[in-house]
């Protein structure tokens, strides 16, 4: 009787260093054995994926949960895979607060670096002036469209983005910053 008390004190005590592991994953993500090493727990990762695969709860969603990629940051919730190589994950962009499902894939790639009305306030827009005949256009393409240019609009916006200004029929135009002026 005395060992079957202990056997099933051992087993609590094991099960409850399992659930700690499992609070640990959901809410900061990562990996089991990061996980483990993190508690300083003496449980194997076999045990907390045969409780996992026992109580039918996955971990692997919460994987990513905490991570930083850009101003996003990934929410604890589950991720839902949509290929194999990509999850949708729930994340907060860090610059206002709010939270969106955003592809994986988009945040490692840095394609997606916050959301998107944030992303729309940093993007820089410019005029493109020139002062010698007092003219301000408010693009790029509206400059090429209304001046008699002879080389091409992505040679234009290539030459005032590198270096700031182009020359066009003897009269040089300059890109400003839109927040420069006005």
């Amino acid at each position: 009787m005395t060992a079957s008390i202990t056997k099933q004190g051992h087993d609590l005590k094991k099960e409850i260093m399992i659930r700690r592991v499992v609070d640990y994953v959901r809410n900061e993500g990562g990996s089991v054995p990061k996980a483990i090493r993190a508690l300083d727990l003496d449980v194997s990762v076999r045990s907390v994926y045969s409780y996992t695969k026992r109580h039918e709860i996955d971990l692997a969603s919460f994987k990513y949960a905490r991570l930083r990629y850009g101003d996003w940051i990934i929410n604890a919730i589950p991720a839902v895979r949509v290929s194999l190589n990509d999850f949708i994950v729930n994340a907060c962009c860090l610059l206002c607060g709010q939270s969106k499902d955003v592809h994986l894939s988009n945040l490692r790639s840095g394609k997606s670096k916050c959301c998107k009305p944030c992303a729309l306030k940093r993007k820089k827009t410019f005029d493109v002036v020139s002062i010698a005949n007092n003219t301000r256009y408010s693009s790029i393409r509206q400059f090429h469209k209304e001046v008699d240019a002879d080389i091409s609009y992505q040679k234009v916006r290539k030459l005032l983005i590198d270096k700031g200004s182009v020359l066009i029929n003897g009269i040089e135009y300059f890109l400003l910053p839109k927040h420069q002026h006005g």
